[in-house]
């Protein structure tokens, strides 16, 4: 994680091609289920977005306000 910080969109395109790779993996192992889209979609490129909002949350709380 340390390694894409300052890049967002680099760890969103890695995190992209793992979904696609696990999406692929789950259809060779059984084809007959494909799991649901939205459920992977978040456990891949949901996380990312919702720590950011949390970390930007923090900082907002934890800065002292403007006077």
């Amino acid at each position: 994680m340390a390694e894409y910080r300052d890049m967002p969109v680099s760890l969103f395109l890695y995190l992209a091609s793992c979904l696609h790779e696990a999406i692929d993996d789950l259809h060779r192992l059984n084809p007959s289920v494909t799991g649901n889209a939205a459920d992977m979609f978040d456990r891949f490129l949901g996380w990312p977005t919702r720590h950011r909002r949390l970390r930007a949350a923090a900082g907002d709380a934890a800065s002292p306000p403007n006077s």
